[in-house]
């Protein structure tokens, strides 16, 4: 149909890479080597380089961008939190940090406007400075550090250092009254996982902000009741679809805190996740998101200690930029406290039922090798 597809193809081999091509991707946003971005340009797809709150691939690339054809290579972020948001900014802050890593300025530039204009085949109207096209023009002191300082969006002048020089636009109307669940509380028995057979258990073990490996351990048992360890930092994990809740249950090494969470933002099918060592702990953490038609809340010792609501579609809210990066921040800060050491494990919590990722993830079915494609516990 001539529609463009973009491919998700981390460690993709060659020629691998080349049939995806021949059966339609026209983009990877996932070139983290070198030979990576080369065999993407090869074979003809763009190239999409990631600079982002949870990936920093382009300054690594850089050398390698420097000695390529710029015509497919696109400056993309992948997800910037709210906090990086309002401290960095967002594509001004991605250009320059590559012109800061040694890519010339107009070629920044252009693989942040022309070069994904073209790609969605919208360049008729947006992407450069030329005659018939929609004048949305940023002016800058200097190409060296690009941040806006007038802002001309429709030919108008939109922001003159960084304030509005016209009123907002009005705010959408948002309908956060449906509830996006069908059951409205769970029990702390929803979170007894019973096994009769005996052995080592599949454990997801966090490696770093969204990447598992899979560890086998033995765990505690009370009869067919396996039990969370404590002692080893290893606490039960649970995930249920919205339409019927039914509990695919797992193993999580490595989170860190004493405290139970529950979340609603789970990518990418966004149902809800628990995880912690008590079961009470997990059925307030779980019961509060549900109560507040989605968000993540955090518990301990029979308490809830924050909630982040997320009314909208239970993945979205409608705080304010500012107000949404004072909140993660607060759970993180909270989560902290309890002992977890990972830099965002508000972040690691979303991504763990995320399919795309290597290896362990957490699925409604259970315990998922993506690896192998297959459950394992």
């Amino acid at each position: 149909m001539g529609k463009n597809v973009e491919g998700h193809t981390l460690g993709a081999s060659y020629d691998r890479l080349n049939a995806l091509a021949a059966a339609g991707i026209t983009s990877c946003h996932e070139s983290i080597r070198p030979d990576d971005i080369k065999n993407r340009i090869r074979l003809g797809l763009y190239t999409l380089v990631r600079m982002s709150s949870i990936r920093n691939d382009l300054e690594a690339l850089t050398p390698t961008i420097s000695s390529l054809p710029k015509d497919t290579i696109i400056l993309v972020s992948d997800g910037i939190f709210a906090g990086d948001l309002t401290e960095k900014g967002y594509m001004d802050h991605i250009v320059r940090e590559a012109i800061g890593f040694g890519i010339k300025p107009e070629d920044a530039v252009r693989m942040a406007t022309l070069n994904p204009a073209r790609y969605f085949r919208v360049d008729y109207d947006v992407g450069s400075i030329t005659p018939g096209r929609i004048a949305d023009i940023l002016l800058c002191h200097d190409l060296q550090g690009p941040s806006p300082v007038m802002i001309y969006e429709r030919g108008t002048l939109a922001a003159r250092d960084g304030v509005l020089a016209r009123e907002r636009s009005p705010q959408p109307v948002i309908d956060t009254g449906s509830y996006p669940y069908n059951f409205s509380s769970v029990s702390s028995s929803d979170f007894r996982i019973v096994r009769k057979e005996a052995g080592e258990v599949p454990v997801i073990d966090i490696i770093d902000r969204t990447v598992t490996k899979r560890t086998d351990l033995g765990l505690p048992r009370e009869g067919d009741l396996i039990l969370a360890d404590r002692s080893r930092d290893i606490r039960k994990v649970l995930y249920s679809r919205r339409e019927q809740r039914k509990w695919g249950q797992g193993f999580l090494h490595g989170f860190g805190a004493r405290a139970a969470i529950a979340s609603t933002v789970a990518h990418e099918t966004h149902g809800i996740i628990v995880h912690g060592f008590d079961d009470d702990d997990m059925a307030i953490a779980a019961n509060t998101v549900l109560a507040m038609n989605g968000g993540i809340a955090i518990a301990e010792g029979g308490k809830v200690l924050d909630v982040l609501p997320l009314p909208v579609g239970a993945t979205m809210s409608n705080l304010s930029v500012l107000e949404i990066s004072s909140a993660y921040r607060k759970l993180n800060t909270i989560l902290h406290a309890s002992g977890s050491l990972l830099d965002d494990p508000i972040w690691t919590t979303c991504f763990l039922t995320f399919t795309s990722i290597v290896e362990l993830r957490i699925t409604v079915s259970g315990t998922y090798d993506v690896r192998k494609g297959s459950i394992v516990f």
